[in-house]
């Protein structure tokens, strides 16, 4: 083995050094990138049992374009249900801050916002989308674009029982931070999933917090901590697969934890279980080791997961299931 690692050193340090001479030389290789065709990208997350739909569409641009990606016009799209046209329609686009990207410091207790500009096309269908696993298929088409199609299946709703709410009692938080010092007691939620055996489920937990009074108030996502195995950070909340529980029932807890001083406490707690398809899952781990690539030299290129035929992004409709704690 070490043959082998002494072997490769001398093989690197002379190609380093052909490269060194080529390059004080002068030398230039020359190469051709091919033309780039703009595709058009669609980001559309839409949730089960609700009529609101937001479509994100722009179009693709060549890697060496020093310009951002501009709305598209004239946007028409369809959506099938059951490969039955559900709606037509075509909108205005709807400018936004785009905030696909963020996470809250656990020290801090801040949102942290990678913010970009999206363009998005807002509609409201005439009925809510189904919760009973029906097949949607978005259709996205534009002047001097190819249409763009994508399909999805709606994921069963998770099965939770046992959902409880624990208010000042201990946690296992961090006894201080550089923000202040950590109080003893906190909150405690804790929620059962019952798991379909023998096919892959995978969950999207996140916490809504209302404050303020009955003059007031207003909701704020809440990111909690957890030691529960099998996690990861995903927009606000947790994305979890089945892997290690498959068909069978597991408790998963929650704390929240409160700063010394800080009286501030929710009214009302919303916690969302969200299921989601198996695509969505596989467009995070690629974003994940997208933005862990970001500006590491020896990183291998990453591509973006997409399940957008002829084009580029993600169609996804997540089935929610959502309980009210006080």
């Amino acid at each position: 083995m070490k043959r082998i690692i002494i072997y490769s050193l001398v093989i690197m340090s002379a190609i380093g050094s052909m490269s060194c001479d080529k390059w004080l030389n002068g030398q230039v290789i020359d190469f051709d990138l091919p033309d780039h065709t703009p595709v058009l990208t669609v980001y559309a997350f839409y949730a089960a049992g609700q009529n609101i739909v937001d479509t994100r569409v722009g179009s693709s641009v060549s890697i060496l374009s020093q310009t951002q990606p501009q709305p598209v016009e004239d946007v028409s799209l369809k959506l099938y249900e059951n490969d039955e046209l559900l709606e037509a329609w075509t909108a205005e686009e709807i400018y936004i801050i785009d905030t696909f990207y963020w996470y809250v410091d656990p020290f801090a207790n801040d949102t942290i916002y990678y913010i970009d500009s999206t363009f998005t096309y807002q509609h409201t269908l005439a009925t809510n989308l189904s919760t009973d696993l029906d097949e949607y298929r978005l259709e996205v088409s534009a002047p001097g674009y190819e249409t763009v199609s994508s399909t999805i299946t709606v994921p069963k709703k998770a099965t939770v029982t046992n959902v409880s709410f624990e208010r000042d009692v201990p946690v296992s938080g961090q006894s201080n931070s550089w923000s202040g010092n950590i109080e003893d007691n906190g909150d405690k939620i804790r929620l059962t999933i019952n798991d379909p055996a023998g096919e892959e489920n995978i969950y999207h937990i996140k916490f809504l917090f209302e404050y303020g009074d009955s003059t007031f108030s207003y909701f704020q996502n809440e990111y909690l901590k957890t030691n529960e195995p099998g996690f990861s950070y995903d927009n606000g909340g947790f994305l979890l697969t089945d892997q290690y529980f498959d068909g069978q029932q597991r408790t998963l807890e929650f704390e929240k934890w409160y700063y010394e001083g800080d009286d501030q406490r929710p009214s009302k707690i919303q916690v969302h279980v969200l299921a989601m398809p198996k695509p969505y899952a596989d467009f995070k781990t690629s974003l994940e080791k997208y933005w862990n690539a970001e500006y590491n030299p020896f990183a291998e290129p990453v591509i973006l997961y997409s399940n957008i035929d002829n084009g580029l992004g993600l169609f996804s409709i997540h089935n929610p299931n959502i309980f009210i704690l006080e």
